[in-house]
């Protein structure tokens, strides 16, 4: 490329699937809007119940693949891969996706977190099990499950 050369890109949106488009393409976002970050078998049960709660609404989901986007579609959900920059942020917004996804677990939670517009709620959801500790001590979770495991039943 020559000195005087100049460089452009452009992008459109013409054929390009829906999954694939922005929360921008689909108009305003609403009051009761929700954006799912890792809409799977969690994030699923929360966009039914939500859709139960607040008919009309519109529910976004952000996954790290497409593999699972035609799904998404037919539950309702608008799904965008997390490489696509979502242009407007939502009043609600849960994060349920899980470490094993990502090389930067905190980024994504960081991220998820700037989709939100500082109304209605942001929830990040985690899993773990119940620990026995009344020291106050450390917890290490290995150990202290296989400690009590031999012991004691968990009834959940």
């Amino acid at each position: 490329m020559s000195a005087n050369s100049l460089q452009v890109n452009a992008s459109s949106a013409i054929d390009v699937p829906s999954e694939e488009l922005g929360a921008s393409s689909r108009g305003n976002i609403g009051s009761n809007d929700l954006l799912i970050v890792g809409p799977g078998v969690l994030g699923r049960l929360v966009a039914e119940k939500w859709r139960e709660e607040y008919p009309g609404c519109q529910i976004y989901g952000q996954t790290v693949t497409t593999n699972h986007h035609d799904e998404l579609i037919k539950m309702g959900i608008y799904p965008s891969s997390k490489q696509t920059k979502l242009t407007y942020k939502f009043p609600y917004v849960i994060f349920c996706a899980p470490p094993s996804q990502t090389e930067d677990y905190a980024g994504d939670i960081r991220e998820a977190a700037l989709n939100w517009n500082g109304e209605g709620s942001f929830l990040f959801t985690s899993s773990s099990a119940p620990y026995d500790c009344f020291d106050n001590g450390a917890i290490n979770e290995v150990l202290n499950l296989i400690k009590h495991y031999s012991s004691n039943s968990f009834l959940f």
